[in-house]
């Protein structure tokens, strides 16, 4: 299927028209590991609230091989493009994410917010009300840095992650199963530090497996943060009102996300990176039961299937070390995944929701690892 429009340059021009890509003169520096970005925009706000949000990485005054990312804040673009669907995972619907492809250019639209991504090897710009859309914008950013990494052979989990004295845990489930939350409650304990929200990242290092984060704060729902006395304050007392009238179910089913800035609730020394994995919890669990949490040790080769938790696709915007786009229609490679966990301690939990319970159980098996 070809685009209305004739070439590449002729859709960055139509892309850019309200606002060129010369305009993006306020930027800064933001380095992620070994890796720096250069962030550019034509809006002083979109650079400051950057920083504010990645306040806890270094942001040095300059630095050599960065990634230039431009950030254009306009109105959303109106591309004259036969917009093919990106395929979405299982037990999602609606339209979402829209792609096209030139020859090692990729175009994103986002359906629902008018955000338009632009990325290839030497142009990385993103086009729209950005502003409105700041989550995309860190979204846009980290997927750039999970590029990078993953051309190094780390493999992509669908899992949250925190540390504890130079040991990760790390917990998978299905969308919505409790991974930030559970997450959350052992970084209220002491020692515990922040690794990831739900993109993790592992690679076996010198006969061990290594975990890595991305910098993308916890992003959760209202539930999350009213049943947590350390998070209950990122809600206005009219909003705390108004959540504790809903049932638990209702809570649960609700999609209303909120930013948990770690350095300000926990404290900027909560963070922690490239990690010795000890164990991967599998949340096959239900709030619909009533029944007691049970925890049991597993052999992932006996439940192949729980895999399809910890897998994620690398997504729309994935561009290999040659400039090649993921395909629409690739799907996790559940034998590779298989390889990686093989050395590591893995437990399904079942049975009803109690964090505590699982908190409990997370912290008894780091004394034990002692």
């Amino acid at each position: 299927m070809m685009s209305k429009l004739n070439n590449l340059q002729e859709t960055i021009e139509q892309l850019t028209k309200n606002a060129a890509i010369s305009s993006a003169r306020y930027s800064f520096v933001l380095q992620v590991v070994d890796y720096y970005f250069e962030i550019s925009s034509n809006s002083e706000q979109i650079c400051h609230q950057l920083q504010t949000y990645f306040a806890h990485l270094p942001q040095p005054s300059s630095a050599d091989n960065c990634i230039k990312i431009i950030i254009l804040e306009t109105e959303a673009a109106s591309l004259n493009i036969n917009w093919l669907d990106w395929r979405r995972e299982a037990g999602k619907s609606g339209r979402k994410d829209m792609y096209f492809d030139f020859e090692n250019t990729r175009l994103i639209y986002k359906y629902r917010t008018g955000m338009t991504f632009l990325q290839n090897e030497t142009l990385k710009l993103a086009v729209g009300p950005c502003l409105e859309n700041l989550n995309q914008i860190v979204n846009f950013i980290n997927n750039q840095y999970m590029n990078q990494i993953q051309h190094e052979d780390w493999l992509i989990c669908h899992a949250s992650a925190c540390a504890y004295q130079n040991t990760a845990l790390s917990f998978a489930g299905y969308s919505g199963g409790g991974k930030s939350t559970i997450m959350l409650h052992l970084l209220n304990q002491h020692g515990f530090k922040f690794i990831s929200n739900d993109r993790l990242f592992i690679k076996n290092k010198n006969n061990q497996l290594i975990a890595r984060g991305i910098p993308k704060l916890p992003r959760v729902n209202p539930g999350t943060l009213l049943n947590n006395s350390k998070l209950k304050t990122i809600l206005s007392d009219s909003e705390v009102k108004k959540f504790e009238q809903l049932s638990e179910d209702e809570l649960w089913q609700l999609e209303h996300k909120y930013d948990v800035d770690v350095s300000q609730v926990y404290g900027s020394d909560k963070f922690a990176d490239n990690q010795p994995l000890s164990a991967l919890f599998i949340l096959n669990w239900s709030h619909t039961l009533d029944e007691p949490t049970l925890v049991q040790s597993i052999d992932i080769a006996e439940k192949p299937h729980l895999l399809s938790a910890v897998m994620k696709s690398p997504g729309p915007f994935y561009q290999d070390k040659s400039g090649v786009f993921l395909e629409n229609q690739n799907k996790p490679d559940a034998k590779v995944y298989t390889e990686y966990l093989k050395d590591i301690q893995l437990f399904e939990v079942t049975g009803g929701v109690n964090f505590a319970t699982l908190r409990n159980f997370c912290t008894q098996f780091l004394a034990e690892q002692k």
